[in-house]
């Protein structure tokens, strides 16, 4: 279905009454959660969105024998009271009710989103009311009713207006206004005035994303989008905990799945593996079970192989934008990327070979994407016009 870059939401006022608030945008990722703001005359940079001035929030609510926990609060109880423990709130939309209990009762996973963003917001914005206008990156691939979800968790959190942006429109406008937080190293600025093709790779904890966007000085305008929310990051970690559940069966002879508290530990032991994996070729994967320690080693080219369908799944997708757009692959001129493991060379690699060899790539992480956001709203609102044009799209998302 076609879905806009930048969909509508109600805002009423004066021109120089909205134009003078206040834009709020928030990257609410399945794990983590940015924050930033964008103020006329002033210009926009990021928000401490976690507790305690992280730049980072966690997405996870915990309830503590009747005390409701957030962040890394929360996510601490994973290790000793995982059923007590709800993360990754965005990967429950969908459901009627999320079947943990928390506050003693089970609730819809708007209910839980929206108190994640009431928390990120007020660790973010202390002391303020809440803004009125906010807008919110998710994947193109969000279909309408996952879209709905989104806006009624913000609204139940006290947000007046909302605006979804797609995530890859987001991203790329991030690199275009600044670079408060994206690795610049040996990187040259965008020429602002020229016009380009942009490819858009994201592989994020919500969705696997491939988007084409054509650039003409500071207007952003989508051409074509393919990917879907089913196969982010989270499918890239199981296949981890699948290579070190198999590697624990095989030295110790026990496997970690089958216990819940084991398997919430191996899930949480992979993720520090994964990190790990960006910069290591072998990393190794403990558990302490019974008080007796156990470990086995992981390699980054294993897991890679065993994660060959999924490579060749985005690069169908890269494919297919292209083809949708009528742009030759080689015509492309920047990749910029998001996802901690598209900063893995030989991941890059096997996905960019067919693409022009002298592609420049620029990766961009959640902070960044939150600014993305802001802009784009605050570029739409009349008055403003120190923020790039508002971005437009063309795009019909491809089918999976």
């Amino acid at each position: 279905n076609r879905q806009p870059a930048v969909e509508t939401s109600t805002m009423s006022g004066g021109s120089t009454a909205i134009a003078n608030q206040p834009v709020f945008g928030f990257e609410l990722g399945m794990a983590y959660a940015a924050a930033a703001e964008s103020v006329a005359g002033v210009g926009v940079h990021n928000l401490t969105a976690g507790a305690d001035d992280q730049p980072l929030f966690r997405m996870a609510i915990a309830d503590d024998n009747g005390k409701l926990l957030f962040d890394l609060d929360a996510n601490q109880m994973r290790f000793a009271a995982p059923r007590q423990v709800v993360h990754c709130l965005p990967m429950y939309i969908g459901k009627e009710l999320v079947t943990r209990e928390i506050a003693g009762r089970q609730c819809p996973p708007e209910v839980l989103l929206s108190l994640s963003i009431r928390r990120l917001v007020a660790n973010a914005w202390p002391d303020r009311p809440v803004p009125k206008l906010a807008a919110i990156a998710v994947p193109a691939s969000y279909d309408q009713f996952h879209r709905r979800s989104i806006k009624q968790a913000a609204r139940i959190a006290g947000i007046e207006s909302i605006r979804l942006v797609d995530r890859s429109i987001a991203a790329v406008q991030s690199a275009l206004i600044g670079e408060e937080s994206i690795d610049v190293e040996n990187q040259p600025s965008f020429d602002l005035n020229a016009s380009e093709t942009i490819l858009f790779l994201g592989l994020t904890g919500q969705a696997t994303e491939v988007a084409l966007i054509r650039r003409d000085a500071m207007q952003l305008t989508q051409l074509a989008t393919a990917g879907h929310w089913h196969t982010g990051m989270l499918t890239w970690q199981h296949r981890l905990v699948g290579l070190a559940s198999e590697a624990f069966i095989k030295q110790h002879g026990f496997d970690p799945r089958r216990k819940s508290l084991t398997a919430s530990r191996l899930q949480m032991s992979c993720e520090r593996a994964l990190n790990s994996l960006l910069l290591l070729p072998d990393v190794a994967i403990a558990l302490d079970l019974e008080d007796q320690a156990y470990s086995i080693s992981v390699s980054r080219q294993e897991w890679l192989d065993r994660c060959g369908d999924l490579v060749h799944g985005i690069r169908q997708h890269m494919h297919r934008v292209c083809q949708d757009a009528g742009v030759h692959p080689k015509k492309i001129q920047t990749c910029v990327t998001q996802g901690p493991l598209l900063r893995i060379s030989d991941l890059r690699h096997r996905l960019t070979k067919k693409l022009s060899p002298d592609l420049e790539i620029r990766p961009v992480d959640r902070s960044d994407v939150a600014r993305g956001t802001a802009v784009c709203l605050a570029a739409e609102l009349p008055l403003r016009d120190d923020v790039a044009l508002p971005p437009r799209s063309e795009a019909l998302m491809s089918k999976s």
